[in-house]
């Protein structure tokens, strides 16, 4: 009758948890910095997917480990293969989730700012971009853009029939324009930081600590994947400088 030798196996288990640990953590560090960076990881959903992804794995690998680890068995190296073989399969799935959710385009619409992932937008409406910067998903990150409706009534009616189809301007490239087009309107529409301190809540430190280093920050409405966020925009350079959970719109 085969015993079970607690010790081994916890050893082989912690062999495989240190070896998850440091491969999650390059994973994660080339999430964080390049798919999912700051300050926009938060309203794309980076924070819970990654979690999600490296819990999964690093837990399953080790935990594998643990009950097949046997060195009387001659079928452990293959085991254990299988058990990696699994793991890996789990990561590269995650990375593809990822992957697809990546927040490619940070749209400025209107007095508003959608985070828009990947699969947000339709392959084949790319090629009605009117810019090849704006052709194809970047992979290196979220590219900050406007999108504009042109004065003509032929891009108006098309414009109302997207968003009666339930789509935004945010998802069509053929609307896209650069970042500096559409930031006239979004600063005329923007709030006064100062104005929206009481509607803050747990955020109110971090928007008093922005406002000492920039005393004319504005605050634009951002449309994450779970609702909405606030975006601190320094009006001189037009750049986002974090964002913020917590709804800026007026009540």
């Amino acid at each position: 009758m085969a015993t079970f030798e607690l010790r081994p196996r916890l050893r082989a288990a912690t062999i495989h948890l240190l070896i998850s640990f440091v491969v999650a953590g390059l994973v994660a560090l080339f999430l964080l910095l390049v798919w999912y960076p700051s300050p926009w990881r938060e309203a794309a959903g980076g924070v819970k997917l990654i979690l999600i992804i490296l819990v999964v794995d690093v837990t399953l690998g080790p935990l594998l480990t643990f009950f097949v680890f046997d060195r009387k068995k001659k079928s452990l190296p293959y085991d254990l293969a299988f058990v990696g073989l699994l793991q890996l399969s789990a990561l590269v799935y995650g990375c593809y989730i990822a992957a697809d959710a990546r927040p490619a385009f940070v749209v400025a619409v209107g007095d508003r700012i959608y985070v828009t992932g990947a699969n947000a937008i339709l392959p084949e409406s790319y090629a009605a971009a009117k810019d090849p910067v704006f052709a194809a998903a970047p992979w290196t990150g979220p590219v900050l853009i406007g999108a504009i409706v042109s004065g003509s009534a032929d891009e108006r009616f098309k414009a109302l029939s997207t968003a009666m189809a339930g789509a935004d301007l945010n998802e069509y490239p053929a609307y896209f324009v650069a970042w500096s087009d559409a930031l006239p309107k979004l600063l005329e529409k923007s709030q006064a930081a100062a104005a929206v301190l009481a509607r803050s809540g747990s955020e109110q430190a971090k928007l008093e600590r922005w406002l000492q280093q920039y005393a004319d920050l504005r605050v634009v409405p951002v449309k994450g994947r779970f609702g909405w966020y606030a975006g601190l925009l320094e009006p001189g350079s037009g750049i986002v400088v974090d964002v913020l959970n917590f709804d800026p719109w007026p009540e």
